[in-house]
């Protein structure tokens, strides 16, 4: 049996499809091809931004640590510093009290004559 006209038609008409998808298939290749370049291109990109990230990342964790330590001795040194200034609140304290009573001691009673007073240097001039 000998092919009929529509048959080589449609030979005609696949053979036609066959290189459209062909040409089809190579253009799609080449699309794909260039996406692929450009994601290299932004993979490198990346792993370049992730690498600096890293680095800040591990410089801004190193300074955070030291200020956390910093922080806690300065926290430390300054409730010695307020321990140091109670003692010496309470040691002033004692010192001005025992100033009053000394103060007391050297001031003349009511009954007593103002140049019997023994001045506040402790000399009580010279003996006859």
């Amino acid at each position: 049996m000998a092919p009929t006209a529509s048959d080589k038609e449609l030979a005609g008409e696949i053979h036609d499809l066959r290189s459209d998808f062909h040409d089809f298939r190579v253009e799609i290749a080449e699309k794909l091809g260039a996406i692929n370049a450009n994601l290299e291109g932004f993979r490198g990109r990346v792993e370049t931004s992730l690498g600096v990230a890293k680095w800040v990342a591990g410089i801004a964790a190193g300074i955070g640590v030291a200020l956390v330590g910093w922080g806690y001795t300065q926290a430390q040194r300054a409730a010695h510093v307020e321990d140091a200034v109670s003692s010496l609140e309470k040691f002033v304290g004692k010192q001005s009290e025992q100033i009053a009573r000394l103060i007391e001691l050297r001031e003349p009673r009511g009954h007593e004559q103002p140049g019997n007073r023994i001045p506040p240097d402790g000399n009580q001039g010279p003996r006859p």
